[in-house]
């Protein structure tokens, strides 16, 4: 066939076949599968790049900006495109000044951009195509940028020469016979890719100047060229890498870098993850609490206390020169410099600005009674070994001088050189100068708790560092160092169990986020990896939260020293709301990462948020308005960089004080053996209010005190009485009599008047405030014995109670005398949490074989005859000189082996005068609502005359995970007077196990309060705080809330009205339907209760001839309902209640229904001459008894009687 064809397609005619044929250009799409890793047919296809080639001349500011990435090609660039071979040598033009500016501003907003460098270098471009390349290749684009901003800039003002002074200089390495061999200069420089191929030694050689060549995911960059302009490409995969290895992931992201891998960090970015750090928060952990021994407030002579034994010599006649310390606070002679180690070794940046830094110094003996998240709180953890205010060896130094060592020396030679014990030293027991026993001190050891809190820190990943002395080598591995730390001790599991961990033959930890301080102070290249790999667990950006003061509920306590109170929506309803934005640049995928919202109130005040404490039903909606919910396991899935709003309506009948926590968790990371206690977590807590409306809730308290009815605080005194009259929220009302009196009110085994039955008109019980407080010492045996555990069954009971300064003794085994303090020891001392060893065990026989009259629901209390060591005296217990073997009295005389708990073991207090064992002054622990409510309290105040009590604090009983309500949380503790760091407690200063001055362990409350006459205001207003916080805890009365209709939203009433027609006489009285139905709420603000049954009976007014029920003055006749139901909160199905009689369940909707004969409101003959009812419920949690016949029952503080009024209404006759 002859000259060409031309092909018509006939769509009329059949197809027999098709062949397909691809001509010129194929797209393997590189770009797709290796700068952003799709691989399946459907994810490429699912994705769509559009390009779109243009000259300078032909962009447009609107092309700009759409672009998402800009790629600037040199002029010879674009022969690779063109039909023949020959490159231009035109000049490039068309640029302008508005467009070079804009494509500067949109490279410095983050937008990926890749160029040519022969932009710059080829002469032929256009001035100011120049010009703006060499803005692109600077060191630092934004140095062009003058003050003015961008705006001002003019880049065709720029001189080319000083452009080229500040440019990124490529690298220069000797070739094989040692000849200079400049290496390429491309590199990346954040979002900016600046290729080169006019040197020596190209990166791609390959003929052609194009950034996509067959060798885009092949050629792996060599060393050389990583370290010439590629470095933080492969920084960015090991810190990749290093994040999925804390987040417990297998994969790993390949360490090459290749051109993909090059324009990917350039795409990414704007988004890559920003963990610099600009505050640093660490916590040095000690044996003890330092700080004030070396520095802060002076001593009385203006000395701090090392300057008194180094100067001046001690009473001893000892002074040294030299201490022997790895705390990363002290330095070799004695002074304090809390950043200087961390700044050299860990974190140079922070020279500048080292107010960005904030170290906390903290002994054992405050850890393990604070309540903070060590998760959330600090970046760095030191775990120390300090023994420079321990007792420890001196050396002679051969130029004369002296060294105190860091062994330690005790009284028990056995225990030399322990640093950390579970149980501390004994100290003899005298006699004048003979020793007649021995106790031992409280140790130094943490808790159960504050282990477990450890362990949770460093299995996320954060920074852990711990003195060389824990560990020392076995082999090629390591052992905890037990001639430090006590092998019984928990802080033994804690390095043996978490800290040398191993999995698969290796440490889990230590190496990684764990290691050694020594790690960190050498200078080989051992040291410099160790702090270059350390720096990033030190540097993890944890889950944050970004909100302001509006954004979270009314604070009770505002800035200017006034209270505020929530207030309600339309309907009268209280909420707590919340605007949140999480953020989180340290998860694995941050965009899919998701996370968990509970919000806890503090139900028990006692300052911590337990699972018990969760609140369920919040409404969450994201910034576009859509509602969350739940997944089947009931948590939310919120993402980082979203807003959210958080709402949960406050349960009806709620008032006062709210310590709330509204806390955010990784859903995918959870403790190793746990499905919910998540791993990376952020919070906030607050302190908000709900006003009480109508008559206040009365508060009635028994005030018990000394036998002989004096008192260092009377609750029921004028100065009281100002403060309760401040008190917004509550009625207070105090019944006062002597213990004597209180033991005397019943009959002994007279059950129906016996003291438990006594003790049930009162919502709470005081006893003390006094010294050396004695309980009935002129009383019957018997009727102190029942008066005692009378006592003892209302704590356990839950009701809330009080005990104070000097209740108890260190009298244990005998009472020939009569002592004081001696029934609380034997019956009361672990109630209060003062039973560290477990010394007062439970026994299920009452005392003389049920003897009392009252037959008890919980255990009773004998004394177990064991050795005085277990007793669990505290540090300030003194022997005196009279020792008998049945006791030991109140004599402050001298020890016979000094303890080795004091600081130093120079000073001798018993000597020199320092009234150590008395004090004034006390310091905040922890914050709640005893600090908060309705009083705000100082954080450090003056009080009246007081000294440390006779027992440990039981601090191990603390389980959070348990829920049993038994945790001690200590407020405030015996601090030291203002410029008394010689004292006693300067050393001791925040001992919650010893020098407790106000705790609580659930309902029962402490303070230590009484030894002398209380006038301090501030003191006052703690106890104030303290006896309503107490009263919040304890057992109060549920209510019945009567509502509208079965919805727990719907309006509260206090009167029905029942619509009937008096023409009908069907049987039903007239009546529209066939039966009265009740609805109501229990509302129960006994919120440590709020899931314990409530017994109810139902009740109409009765006459004295025929009532089952006489109280208060008035007749009460039991009605049974026909039914029962408790009303789903999800649904609003019916769950019946069968149980008679009904046991309903508190804070619930509830129904019951009522035949109208029943209630007297009508028969078959139709209305009755009575046209209204009162309908009654009565709740409580224990059996509801009637009243026997010819007597009156007194409904207890934890019952109530709730009316609803029942009126007939006649409907309108229709003529």
């Amino acid at each position: 066939i002859n000259g060409n064809h031309i092909f018509t397609a006939d769509y009329t005619q059949d197809i027999y076949e098709t062949f397909s044929y691809t001509g010129g250009f194929k797209n393997v799409e590189w770009f797709k599968k290796y700068v952003f890793d799709l691989e399946t047919e459907e994810a490429l296809a699912g994705m769509c790049i559009d390009v779109i080639p243009v000259t300078m001349d032909e962009l447009s500011q609107e092309l700009l900006d759409k672009a998402d990435f800009l790629y600037f090609a040199d002029t010879s660039d674009a022969s690779d495109f063109r039909d023949d071979d020959t490159a231009t040598t035109e000049t490039v033009e068309g640029l302008t000044e508005d467009m070079a500016k804009a494509i500067l501003k949109k490279a410095l907003d983050g937008v990926p951009l890749a160029l040519n460098r022969s932009l710059y270098t080829n002469e032929h471009n256009g001035e100011l195509v120049r010009k703006l390349a060499a803005c692109l290749i600077q060191e630092n684009p934004e140095s062009v940028i003058p003050v003015g901003g961008i705006d001002s800039l003019i880049i065709s003002a720029l001189d080319l020469d000083e452009l080229a002074t500040t440019m990124k200089k490529p690298l220069t390495l000797l070739d094989e016979n040692g000849a200079d061999k400049k290496l390429s200069l491309t590199y990346v420089s954040g979002n900016i890719f600046v290729y080169d191929d006019t040197c020596e030694a190209p990166l791609f050689n390959i003929g052609k100047k194009n950034i996509v060549s067959s060798d885009f995911d092949k050629k792996v960059f060599t060393d050389a060229e990583i370290e010439n302009g590629f470095k933080a490409i492969l920084e960015e995969i090991r810190n990749e890498n290093f994040y999925l290895e804390v987040a417990g992931k297998t994969q790993r992201i390949e360490e090459k870098v290749t051109m993909a891998t090059a324009l990917r960090y350039i795409i990414n970015f704007g988004d890559r993850r920003n963990v610099t750090k600009t505050t640093l928060r660490v916590l040095d952990l000690e044996p003890y609490d330092f700080e004030d021994y070396y520095e802060g407030s002076k001593n009385q002579n203006g000395s701090t206390a090392y300057q008194d034994i180094k100067v001046s010599g001690s009473t001893n006649g000892i002074s040294v020169n030299k201490i022997e310390t790895d705390s990363i606070c002290l330095t070799a002679d004695g002074r304090l410099d809390k950043k200087r180690w961390i700044i050299d070794n860990l974190a140079p940046q922070f020279e500048e600005q080292p107010d960005k830094l904030d170290v906390t110094i903290m002994g054992t003996k405050e850890f393990i009674g604070k309540l903070e998240d060590l998760n959330t709180e600090y970046d760095l953890i030191y775990l120390g070994m300090d023994t420079s205010i321990m007792n420890t060896e001196i050396t002679n130094n051969p130029d004369g001088t002296k060294t105190k060592t860091d062994k330690t020396v005790y009284n028990d030679s056995s225990m030399n050189g322990l640093v950390y014990s579970h149980v501390g030293d004994e100290i003899g027991l005298a006699k004048g100068n003979e020793v007649k026993g021995y106790f031992r001190l409280s140790g130094n050891d943490i808790t159960a708790d504050k282990l477990r809190e450890l362990r949770e820190y460093i299995e996320a990943g954060y920074a852990f560092i711990l003195s060389d002395d824990f560990l020392i080598k076995n082999g090629a591995d390591y052992k905890v160092n037990t001639a430090r730390i006590d092998s019984s001790s928990n802080m033994y599991k804690l390095i043996h169990d978490t800290v040398l961990k191993k999995e698969n033959g290796e440490y889990r930890y230590y190496g990684k986020n764990v290691n050694s301080k020594s790690n960190f102070e050498n200078t080989n290249s051992v040291a410099v990896g160790v702090r270059e790999s350390f720096s990033r667990y030190m540097g993890i950006s944890k889950l944050t939260l970004k909100y302001s003061a509006d954004d979270l509920p009314t604070a009770y306590n505002q800035p200017d020293g006034t209270q505020k109170y929530l207030t309600p929506d339309a309907d009268g309803i209280y909420h707590l709301e919340y605007d949140i934005e999480l953020q989180n640049d340290a998860a694995v995928e941050i965009t899919s990462t998701s996370y968990d919202c509970q919000l806890y109130v503090d139900a028990d005040a006692d300052g911590r948020f337990d699972s018990d404490e969760r609140l369920t039903g919040l409404k969450i909606t994201d910034d576009s308005g859509f509602v969350k919910s739940v997944d089947a396991e009931g948590r939310y899935h919120l993402l980082a960089g979203s807003t959210y709003h958080i709402s949960r309506e406050i349960p009806e009948g709620f008032t006062g004080f709210l310590a709330w926590k509204l806390e955010f968790c990784q859903n995918d990371r959870t403790y190793e053996g746990t499905d919910d206690s998540a791993v990376i977590r952020c919070a906030i807590e607050g302190f908000s209010a709900v006003p009480y409306v109508g008559e206040k809730p009365l508060i009635k308290i028994l005030q018990i005190t000394n036998a002989d009815g004096k008192t260092n605080l009377d609750l029921d005194g004028n100065d009281m009485h100002k403060l309760y009259n401040g008190v917004q929220d509550f009625s207070i009302n105090v019944t006062k009599m002597s213990s004597t009196e209180y033991i005397k009110k019943t009959a002994f085994a007279d059950k129906d008047k016996s003291h438990s039955e006594y003790l049930k008109n009162y919502d709470m019980v005081v006893m003390g405030f006094r010294d050396m407080y004695r309980f009935g010492s002129s009383c019957n045996e018997d009727q102190i014995v029942e008066a005692i555990l009378a006592i003892r069954e209302y704590a356990l009971s839950g009701r809330s109670i009080m005990f104070t300064h000097d209740l108890n003794s260190f009298r244990i085994e005998d009472n020939t005398d009569r002592t004081w303090g001696w029934y609380a020891n034997k019956y009361l001392r672990d109630v209060q949490g003062m039973d560290r060893f477990g010394e007062v065990q439970a026994s299920g026989i009452l005392p003389e074989d049920e003897k009392y009259a009252y037959i008890s629901q919980y255990d009773h209390a004998v004394l177990k005859g064991a050795s005085v060591e277990k007793m669990g005296f505290s540090n300030p217990i003194v022997v005196d000189d009279e020792f008998k073997p049945y006791g030991y009295r109140n004599g402050y005389g001298e020890n016979a082996r000094r303890a080795t708990w004091r600081f130093r073991y120079h000073f001798n207090y018993h000597r020199n005068g320092v009234d150590y064992n008395f004090n004034s002054q006390v310091a905040q622990v922890n914050a709640g609502q005893i600090t908060e409510y309705p009083y705000k309290i100082s954080e450090s105040f003056a009080t009246s005359h007081s000294h440390p009590q006779y027992f440990q604090l039981n601090m191990d009983t603390d389980n959070r995970d348990a829920n049993t309500n038994d945790d001690i949380v200590v407020w405030y503790t015996l601090s030291k007077m203002p410029n008394w760091n010689d004292s006693f407690f300067a050393a001791n200063e925040m001992d919650v196990r010893n020098n407790y001055f106000i705790y609580n362990k659930g309902n029962v409350t402490y303070t230590g309060s009484g030894d002398k006459t209380v006038t301090s205001d501030e003191e006052k207003k703690l106890f104030v705080n303290t006896l309503v916080a107490s009263y919040r805890v304890g057992m109060h009365a549920a209510r019945a809330l009567f509502k509208e209709n079965q919805w727990e939203t719907s309006a509260t009433i206090n009167s029905r009205y029942i619509p009937y027609d008096p023409q009908m006489n069907d049987g039903n009285g007239g009546f529209l339907e066939q039966d009265l139905p009740v609805h109501f709420y229990t509302s129960n603000t006994s919120l440590l209760k709020t899931n314990e049954p409530l017994y109810a009976k139902y009740y109409i007014d009765a006459s004295e001839t025929d009532y089952d029920l006489y109280t208060d003055g008035r007749y009460y006749k039991e009605v049974v309902p026909k039914s029962a139901y408790r009303i789903a909160e999800q649904d609003g199905s019916l769950i019946p209640l069968e149980e008679t009689p009904f046991t309903l369940i508190g804070n619930s909707m509830h129904t019951v229904t009522f035949d109208y004969s029943e209630l007297g409101l009508g028969n078959a003959e139709g209305i009755r001459d009575t046209y209204s009812k009162n309908i009654y419920v009565r709740l409580g949690y224990e059996e509801l008894l009637n009243t026997a016949p010819g007597t009156e029952t007194l409904l207890p503080a934890t019952e109530s009687m709730n009316k609803l009024h029942i009126v007939c209404t006649q409907l309108f006759e229709l003529r």
